[in-house]
């Protein structure tokens, strides 16, 4: 498939982005700290492939949404626009966007003298809660509804692990989270004001979660960091599925009616590389499995995205001289439904969610660089 970067506007496929929650990982974990800024002309570009699709239109373009320097950006879809969280100098930094990317409510919600990583934001009833780590620590802070700081940040778990790594998802008024202690992953609901009622156990690492809304699926590194893929039911964790002849690293999920979508960075060969499963829950059975990622540079930091009909992939890897954003959509039996995107150069650690019944929105940082914010419509 040929991809000509730099071209940007019109792209074919049928687009389709939802909000999970994973952890992280990656060739530099955290990113990098940085510097620069745009880059011209990169960002979206690619072909229909085979089975063609939908026109999508750019209608936001690479908008800067960090003041300098920032890695891991989340992103969550909120009325008129965006909840987002991100990293600057080691601090979390929370703010909302409008469709178009205007930042607004702009927040440092840590103070963690430069040593926070891996921040996520979930809505919950009355405003937001972020999540993120210190070292071995889990902490939490909880939002107004205008992005005002509550109570000081909360301690959610002292664990076992130099980075715990949590995801979490929203759950009403509290959120569902999962983070490593080793040798155990943990599963629990925490409260807007730091309790914690844990829900499962597991011996794992890189844990990601997802839920349909009735049931919540967990997926991690079952009995090591580079064990078999596992997915189980929160409820049932000592149950679920091993994805056989895998050897994976962090992961992102998607769950809905039973069954599971699961991709990760898959190191069989020694060199990362994105893969993607198919897991029916209710039946106990792995259905399919496919390679994502193409040749042989290392591919990092998957994101699963899912609106009933359509799963949308996203990644960065090193294929030529820096590391690239690519997204390719396949339909709910793993085959593909359009060619392979470029979504941005010389980028890392995409988030995306599919924010209304046309538009995508994705996060991700430059490598280097700052923090941006690019939508698709897609009629």
């Amino acid at each position: 498939m040929t991809s000509n970067r730099g071209r940007r506007g019109r792209v074919g496929w049928l687009g389709v982005v939802a909000l999970v929650a994973m952890s992280g990982c990656g060739n530099d974990k955290n990113g990098g700290a940085a510097n620069g800024g745009k880059t011209g002309s990169s960002g979206v570009s690619g072909s229909t492939g085979a089975s063609g699709g939908a026109v999508c239109n750019e209608t936001v373009d690479s908008v800067v949404i960090s003041n300098g320097a920032a890695v891991v950006p989340q992103i969550a879809a909120i009325e008129g626009g965006f909840a987002l969280t991100w990293l600057e100098k080691g601090e979390v930094i929370a703010a909302s966007a409008d469709q178009n990317g205007a930042v607004s409510h702009r927040t440092q919600v840590s103070a963690a003298a430069g040593k926070a990583a891996l921040p996520s934001i979930m809505p919950v009833s009355g405003g937001y809660m972020v999540l993120w780590h210190e070292g071995s620590v889990v902490k939490g802070r909880t939002l107004s509804a205008a992005f005002a700081p509550g109570a000081p940040p909360f301690v959610v778990a002292q664990t076992t692990s130099a980075e715990p790594r949590p995801a979490a998802i929203p759950s009403g008024n509290s959120v569902l989270a999962t983070w490593m202690s080793q040798p155990s992953l943990v599963a629990a609901l925490v409260s807007q004001t730091g309790g914690v009622a844990q829900r499962g156990t597991a011996t794992g690492w890189f844990p990601a979660i997802a839920s349909d809304g009735a049931r919540t699926a967990i997926a991690w590194s079952q009995g090591g960091k580079q064990g078999p893929v596992h997915v189980a039911l929160i409820d049932s964790m000592g149950g679920g599925v091993d994805i056989a002849g895998s050897a994976s690293l962090i992961k992102s999920l998607v769950f809905a009616g039973g069954i599971a979508f699961v991709a990760w960075e898959d190191v069989t060969s020694g060199t990362e590389a994105i893969k993607l499963a198919k897991v029916d829950l209710d039946k106990g059975s792995v259905v399919g499995s496919i390679d994502v990622s193409p040749g042989s540079g290392s591919a990092n930091w998957p994101t699963l995205a899912w609106n009933g009909s359509g799963l949308a992939v996203a990644y960065y890897q090193f294929r030529d001289k820096g590391s690239d954003l690519f997204l390719q959509v396949f339909d709910g039996n793993l085959q593909p439904v359009s060619g392979e995107m470029t979504l941005e150069t010389n980028a890392k650690y995409p988030r995306a969610v599919w924010s209304s019944a046309q538009r995508i929105a994705v996060v991700y940082n430059k490598a280097e660089g700052p923090a941006e914010l690019s939508a698709l419509d897609c009629p």
